[in-house]
């Protein structure tokens, strides 16, 4: 995806626009709880998570893990590369909470 790319390569604000409309199209295209949306979503998330934006970060987070209550999808990592991954099920929501925050 485009929006990886972009991240990859610190074009943050281009990256967010990719996600942006990935996840539109999806949400019209497969539903708000598809697998393949809640995945963009936790990519969102991730990004907004590299952009210092923690409160629109946790609540990608919130939906994508309240998604994936009715769907299994894999679980999710939210956290940098600084970070000790945590799989979603003992994520604290906040990315605070990670050691690249403190």
């Amino acid at each position: 995806m485009l929006g990886i790319l972009y991240s990859d390569r610190g074009r943050l604000v281009e990256a967010e626009a990719m996600y942006q409309r990935a996840l539109e199209g999806k949400e019209k295209a497969l539903g708000r709880d598809h697998t393949s949306t809640l995945r963009t979503v936790n990519s969102l998330s991730l990004l907004y998570s590299k952009q210092g934006r923690l409160e629109e970060a946790e609540a990608m987070c919130q939906r994508a893990l309240q998604g994936r209550g009715e769907q299994r999808i894999q679980p999710a990592i939210l956290c940098n590369d600084s970070c000790t991954a945590l799989p979603t099920e003992a994520l604290v929501l906040s990315t605070r909470s990670c050691p690249s925050y403190a």
